[in-house]
């Protein structure tokens, strides 16, 4: 009798390890988390290095992903290389796109907010789809023309921890590596979470502030430097174009 229940409880024991065994291999292995290294890593390094990088085989290409945004510049640059990147003109508003503002070229007054020009930012997200984050400034299509006008900063050459840390040359509108112009910001057009329209912190004209600001792009010139949010870069080039119209968030 004592046999028989040793048998018994021997068999249950066998059969309660293999259920376990079962169903632990059914259980997803859980993701593992970044070191904030890492994190760091991906944060200063450049969507053109990236690019150059698959484009020697370190890694692999992906030709025909979604464009969105300067989290994804290396992309525009992978397609822009095969042909296969269109721009985008235009939009759906000041939340998305360059509309038509209410520009009046001999309108005066201090605090007046401005409809027809708009800040964009794109913060640093580290855990979202633009992990880099890219500030611009859009421009409606009156006073400027055809689909408006937008202006940012951006490295003219691909940069490594070095370059980015330490700066290299800066180039309007990135039109050496991130397919710009020189009147259109790659991401002339796109949304961004922080958007506004500046006010007016003296009583120019519409039409004097516009040409303040084509003279300051126009003059605009220097490094490209990231040193942990110190630097020429996108951020400093917005607050700069701002001081020197006159304008205030």
């Amino acid at each position: 009798m004592d046999h028989e229940r040793d048998t018994e409880r021997t068999r249950r024991d066998e059969t309660r390890s293999r259920a376990r065994a079962e169903n632990a291999s059914k259980v997803a292995p859980r993701p593992t988390r970044r070191q904030p290294q890492d994190l760091l890593q991906r944060l200063i390094e450049s969507p053109a290095t990236r690019a150059r990088d698959a484009a020697t085989g370190r890694i692999e290409r992906n030709e025909s992903p979604p464009v969105t945004g300067h989290a994804n510049a290396d992309s525009r640059i992978q397609r822009m290389e095969s042909g296969t990147i269109q721009r985008k003109k235009g939009g759906d508003g000041a939340g998305g796109g360059v509309t038509a503002g209410d520009y009046d070229a001999s309108a005066t007054g201090k605090g007046r907010v401005l409809a027809w020009l708009t800040m964009k930012r794109k913060h640093i997200d580290l855990f979202g789809e633009d992990q880099y984050g890219h500030w611009w400034t859009e421009i409606s299509a009156p006073p400027a023309g055809g689909t408006g006008a937008s202006y940012g900063w951006w490295p003219a050459e691909p940069v490594d921890l070095k370059g980015t840390l330490t700066g290299v040359a800066g180039d309007l509108n990135g039109q050496a590596m991130f397919g710009g112009t020189p009147t259109q910001d790659p991401h002339h057009g796109d949304t961004a979470k922080d958007t506004f329209h500046p006010k007016t912190k003296t009583a120019a004209s519409d039409a004097d502030i516009f040409s303040r600001i084509t003279t300051f792009v126009d003059g605009y010139s220097g490094e490209w430097r990231w040193t942990f949010g110190w630097g020429q870069n996108c951020h400093t080039f917005q607050q700069d174009l701002m001081k020197s119209a006159g304008l205030s968030k």
